[in-house]
């Protein structure tokens, strides 16, 4: 198991190149857990990133949970759809 803490904004700015950094972990671990608590903000850009890494990891067969998303990151992934690509834990 892989994880990450994540924090601050996930934006137009910093949110490119996020999967890549994690891209090698997600193939050579069988859990990857992101700790989102202090995520602040996530926009378009961020999501389409997540979106990248649940692609690789369903093709190396890893696992992806997100941890600890705040009320207004959370609402953002359940109006988008987002939710039903990842294991959302509280």
């Amino acid at each position: 198991k892989t994880t990450f803490v994540l924090s601050g904004r996930l934006d137009t700015l910093n949110a490119p190149g996020f999967a890549q950094k994690v891209e090698s972990d997600l193939v050579s671990s069988d859990k990857v857990v992101f700790d989102s608590t202090n995520i602040e903000y996530i926009a378009s850009s961020g999501l389409r990133e997540f979106l990248t890494i649940c692609k690789k990891a369903q093709a190396s067969n890893t696992d992806v949970l997100l941890k600890g998303l705040n009320p207004d990151v959370k609402e953002v992934f359940d109006v988008t759809g987002f939710s039903q690509f990842f294991n959302i834990e509280d």
